[in-house]
């Protein structure tokens, strides 16, 4: 049986992608041999909560903002565009190729804003417009993969792990056309 809809993978792959500058890469340990597990495998991960496709929360850059386990789900989930035009108006914006300056930050109205890039604010001002964002209680999702998805209207699925104290959290991102 065909589905009447096309599921595409948003994420980067945790493990393969470069790390944030200054973070350390992410790395998968096994806890003990199989042989010692009874014959089931057992990891550990180490990673930045930044590695790869992820939310950013206001803990992140105010001292008593929210963490990750308080985001709005409903804010991660729904219609969206994906575009490289910042100035587009949608609930939900995912942008390719962009990092948002300051005033772009300040003419936004949307309840998430994405990007490809591994951040969404460019070098020169990005506590300015992580501040800006989340004063204006706009959820960040970073470093999205959107080579397989065109310009247009999607529906987003893309939930952030419930961390608390967290101000950070990787996801699986996906758009369903």
């Amino acid at each position: 049986m065909t589905s009447a809809y096309r599921v595409i993978d948003i994420t980067r792959e945790l493990l393969s992608t470069p790390p944030y500058p200054g973070d350390d890469a992410p790395s998968l340990k096994a806890a003990a041999p199989r042989s010692d597990m009874a014959g089931f495998l057992t990891q550990y991960l180490t990673a930045s909560l930044h590695g790869a496709t992820h939310f950013d929360a206001p803990l992140h850059l105010c001292e008593n903002g929210t963490d990750v386990a308080a985001i709005e789900l409903a804010s991660c989930m729904g219609s969206c565009i994906v575009t490289s035009d910042s100035s587009a108006k949608a609930q939900r914006l995912l942008l390719r190729g962009v990092q948002l300056s300051a005033k772009q930050a300040e003419m936004l109205d949307c309840i998430l804003i994405g990007t490809d890039k591994n951040s969404i604010a460019l070098p020169r001002c990005e506590k300015e417009v992580h501040r800006i964002l989340f004063e204006k209680g706009i959820v960040i999702l970073e470093n999205l993969n959107l080579d397989a998805a065109s310009d247009g209207e999607y529906t987003l699925v893309a939930l952030p792990l419930k961390i608390r104290g967290g101000e950070a959290s990787p996801t699986r991102a996906i758009l369903i056309k």
